[in-house]
């Protein structure tokens, strides 16, 4: 999957041929997820302080299945759990939005940055998320209560990106 303005390319592996493209999106997309099972795409974007918002497309048709926002800004950091039920985005407008992916309703909105929110990540159990932001921070958080578990402040730039590695 490839973000190239207000859309995403699916490209084939074996040659990278254009295979569909999904949009339109508000604003630019700037982070994409694919479930384990790689059937669906979620894409976030938005635009700059206005909204955000969240599609989810079906990657063997390329139909839309849902499209929501809730964020003020744009959003950066997109993430979901292993098991596909939570999606957690993390905006412009230094918020972290935990979604059911079901519904498509917010869950909990966590604050707490100072700064905008460049990425999120949940560790592969799904019990912690973290968030990396403009605030020179990354802020450990309880996945199922929202509930700030650290703040690393160790840094002294932006945090714009993080991961966890998936065999701990």
């Amino acid at each position: 999957a490839l973000a190239v303005l207000n859309e995403v390319e699916l490209r084939s592996r074996d040659n990278q041929a254009v295979i569909s493209k999904l949009g339109p999106h508000t604003g630019h997309v700037n982070a994409l997820a694919f479930t384990a099972d790689g059937a669906k795409l979620i894409a976030a974007s938005g635009a700059p302080g206005v909204a955000g918002e969240i599609t989810i497309w079906n990657t063997a048709d390329g139909k839309l299945l849902k499209r929501f926002a809730g964020h003020k800004d744009a959003i950066y950091g997109l993430a979901i759990t292993a098991d596909g039920k939570t999606i957690a985005t993390g905006s412009y407008d230094q918020k972290i939005i935990l979604w059911d992916t079901a519904s498509a309703a917010p869950l909990r909105t966590l604050s707490g940055h100072s700064g905008a929110v460049g990425d999120v990540a949940f560790r592969p159990d799904g019990n912690v998320l973290a968030s990396a932001s403009a605030d020179r921070t990354v802020k450990l958080w309880d996945g199922a209560t929202g509930n700030r578990l650290d703040t690393r402040s160790e840094p002294t730039k932006e945090q714009q990106t993080l991961l966890f590695r998936p065999d701990v």
